[in-house]
């Protein structure tokens, strides 16, 4: 009885290591392919509001292996997120919104004020040092990341930058 019990568990054994596991895709799967194919985003802070209406979204995107641009920024609380670009024109610096921030293949792109940057505006609550934000940044390619984000002092991120609408 023992020995048929040893050869019914090793036939399960064997059968288990032949068959397919759930649904995680396999090494050279395209799945895995499109994930480091996808844009990342890393290094996301938000600095205090220096005017208590709007937040500057500070982060790093890396492309994936296709152009990609960054759409949209969509907070997980009651605020509004837009993109906006610094130009230069007559002799001055302004700020414009923007419905696009390109993404190139395998650059890393910096979302800081004085280039394309996110801003949080309309806040039902002003966010204060030290709080961590959810967000969503939304690519054309309809690729979604959310992430985590701190609420940090100036002094700590761009060098001071008192960037404010």
């Amino acid at each position: 009885m023992v020995g048929a019990a040893r050869r019914a568990l090793g036939a399960l054994l064997l059968l288990a290591a032949c068959t397919p596991a759930g649904d995680a895709p396999a090494a050279g799967d395209p799945a895995l392919a499109s994930e480091a194919a996808s844009p990342a985003v890393r290094d996301v802070r938000v600095a205090e509001s220096v005017n208590g209406v709007s937040l500057p979204v500070y982060a790093i995107l890396d492309g994936g292996s296709t152009d990609d641009a960054l759409v949209a920024l969509r907070p997980a609380f009651d605020a509004i997120g837009s993109l906006h670009r610094m130009e230069q024109g007559g002799g001055m610096m302004t700020m414009r919104p923007t419905e696009r921030g390109d993404v190139p293949a395998g650059d890393a792109v910096e979302l800081r004020p004085g280039v394309v940057h996110g801003m949080l505006e309309e806040l039902e609550a002003v966010p204060a040092v030290g709080d961590t934000l959810t967000l969503t940044f939304v690519f054309a390619s309809g690729i979604e990341v959310e992430v985590r984000a701190p609420v940090l002092a100036l002094a700590e991120i761009a060098g001071g930058s008192t960037h404010a609408h």
